[in-house]
């Protein structure tokens, strides 16, 4: 029901780029994320740092997922649990996928899906989504690429209209 794409930025924030189907209160909570300064299994997966409750629930290629989250959370202790935010758990999402998006070997975002229904994910279903990373991947790099390319394209233009300015051009 819920599906977004969380994009790692130059500061270490990893907002949303695009969502469907969660509630605005969740986006407001969720949306504004740090790898400096936040905890949950979203930045554990980002991070490539999985804590030990975590390993149980993701795959050789990097991804959490799990289909009980709240039978999930009531196994944790209270140390673990403060290693979570719990905002899916608050929100009702019973079902939960973070897949991690690369390009070749650097970390790029992930793709988050929830469903408020338990059991909504399987292994070959994760695995299919998986796969579609190295092309979300590959478009998310060119997408940066434009952009860098865009800000030397203006860049240039702005030194050359400074090089082509004369001395009597300058006010002084």
């Amino acid at each position: 029901r819920c599906a977004g794409i969380r994009v790692l930025d130059e500061y270490g924030n990893i907002p949303y780029e695009s969502y469907v189907g969660f509630s605005r209160e969740f986006w407001n909570s969720e949306h504004h994320l740090s790898l400096r300064k936040d905890q949950c299994a979203c930045i554990r997966v980002i991070s490539g740092r999985p804590d030990p409750q975590d390993i149980p629930l993701m795959t050789p290629a990097g991804s959490f997922w799990c289909n009980h989250t709240a039978e999930f959370f009531a196994t944790l202790t209270e140390r673990e649990r403060s290693r979570f935010r719990g905002t899916c758990v608050r929100s009702g999402l019973a079902s939960v996928a973070i897949i991690p998006i690369r390009h070749r070997q650097e970390m790029l975002g992930a793709i988050h899906l929830a469903d408020p229904r338990a059991g909504m994910f399987s292994r070959p279903k994760i695995e299919f989504f998986e796969s579609l990373t190295s092309l979300i991947g590959e478009a998310i790099h060119r997408f940066h690429l434009e952009g860098e390319l865009q800000r030397g394209h203006e860049t240039q233009k702005a030194i050359n209209q400074l090089m082509s300015l004369s001395l009597e051009d300058i006010p002084l």
